[in-house]
């Protein structure tokens, strides 16, 4: 079954040094669920966030969380809460290996939306670039506007 949402999303990135960069976004995605308790949350990214024409895809199975980038940016990072994982991030101007420290990956779905939080360091070729914290409030869209008159 698929659904239209809503999704709000707030991000941070803070560098090694401490300096803070943070964005916060709503935009329109698509739920999908089946019966197995599986969860996927898509939504096209825009220029707000830099990466226009890439689609970002949460995939939940239990206490894992998968973000899958393609388009213009491929990538595929997965967060298990205590676990690091290795993978490629493909830019149009080359390739990088990717380490994600996972410290906090939580997800609360249903049907009706959910919530995914995650902390997770994140290393380039392995050089520290920082932390990074995501929150993301997944809310059913309204099907049709409010036709209430006061």
């Amino acid at each position: 079954m698929e659904k239209p949402v809503i999704l709000y999303i707030y991000g941070k990135q803070t560098d090694p040094d401490g300096h803070e960069d943070k964005i916060e976004l709503v935009t329109h995605g698509t739920l999908k669920s089946n019966d197995d308790g599986v969860f996927h949350i898509s939504y096209e990214e825009s220029k707000v966030t830099g990466l226009e024409g890439t689609m970002t895809t949460f995939l939940i199975e239990g206490k894992q969380i998968t973000m899958t980038r393609s388009g213009n940016l491929k990538s595929k990072m997965v967060f298990n809460e205590g676990e690091q994982h290795i993978s490629l991030y493909e830019t149009e101007a080359g390739t990088l290996t990717v380490g994600v420290d996972t410290h906090v990956a939580d997800a609360n779905m249903s049907l009706d939306g959910g919530t995914i939080n995650l902390l997770y360091g994140v290393q380039i070729d392995d050089h520290s670039i920082g932390m990074n914290s995501l929150f993301i409030e997944i809310k059913l869209a309204e099907s049709k506007p409010s036709t209430d008159e006061k």
